[in-house]
């Protein structure tokens, strides 16, 4: 009874050897022609990616609407300065006719008026003082404007400039990762639907079907396939990390995209693992 129990221990191990060593062989050592021009198709078109605008582009043009305000506020300035200009030439010539006036009454009336022409021309030195002090103030407004038209023009430039955020320089790139995503996701559909056609073929023909060779051509494409599209996704977060930098913010504001990435690759694997166990 021991040496059956033995025996059979003994015969269970060398099949277990023999087993693992044809797994090992069919799938991981042996060599199968596995070129496949409509395989290459797959794997070897480009991806269709385009990087978004730069940013420099649509700060133009707010810069461009905020000149357009300020050159705006500044000919109303000027309508202004000549508006008060023409109220002093006015205020001038009554001034001048009101003189005029008063010297021909001083003329006429010298010895009979002198106390009255006193007075009059006191009032109107008063009302001199008062018109040059009403004009000086005018004046300084007038002055004062384009101050505050550059301080308007730089508090509106420093608001279009703060309005760019980290979040809308990674919202500008999403739509090219997501569509990276999808042409990725498509060429491995288009694989598995490619597998499937050729075993299915292979056993209507009554061909001999090797899972090794099945396993080695597609494992290797789908290898192939993984390290294109990391090559581009890296090439778009490293400019999408630029973007960031240029405008004053971190390379670590991306580190959420690249999560995000590495969470969809995980995803695709799966998901093509799961299709090929359904149809193989």
């Amino acid at each position: 009874m021991k040496k059956w129990l033995k025996y059979s221990l003994i015969s269970l191990v060398i099949l277990l050897l023999i087993g693992t060593s044809w797994f090992t062989y069919t799938f991981f050592i042996k060599e199968y022609e596995t070129a496949d021009e409509n395989v290459d198709n797959i794997v070897d078109t480009d991806f269709e990616v385009e990087l978004p605008d730069t940013l420099e582009g649509d700060l133009l043009d707010k810069n461009e609407s905020t000149d357009k305000n300020v050159n705006q506020s500044k000919n109303e300035s000027t309508k202004n300065q000549n508006s008060q200009g023409n109220n002093k030439e006015t205020s001038t010539r009554n001034k001048e006719q009101r003189d005029t006036e008063n010297d021909n009454s001083k003329s006429t009336n010298s010895k009979t008026q002198t106390k009255d022409n006193n007075k009059e021309t006191k009032n109107q030195t008063s009302n001199k003082n008062e018109l040059t002090k009403e004009n000086d103030n005018d004046d300084q407004t007038v002055n004062n404007s384009p101050d505050e038209s550059t301080n308007s023009e730089e508090e509106s430039e420093k608001t279009q400039q703060d309005h760019v955020t980290a979040e809308d320089i990674k919202n500008r790139y999403r739509p090219t990762f997501q569509a990276l995503q999808d042409q990725a996701l498509a060429k491995l559909n288009n694989l598995v639907a490619y597998a499937y056609s050729e075993y299915k073929k292979k056993k209507e023909n009554g061909e001999k079907v090797s899972y090794g060779y099945f396993y080695k051509k597609y494992k290797s494409a789908a290898k192939e396939l993984e390290a294109k599209t990391d090559a581009t996704f890296e090439r778009l977060y490293t400019s999408l990390q630029q973007d960031l930098v240029e405008n004053g913010y971190s390379k670590d504001e991306a580190s959420d995209v690249k999560a995000y990435y590495n969470q969809k690759k995980d995803e695709r694997e799966s998901r093509m693992l799961s299709k090929v166990l359904d149809k193989f």
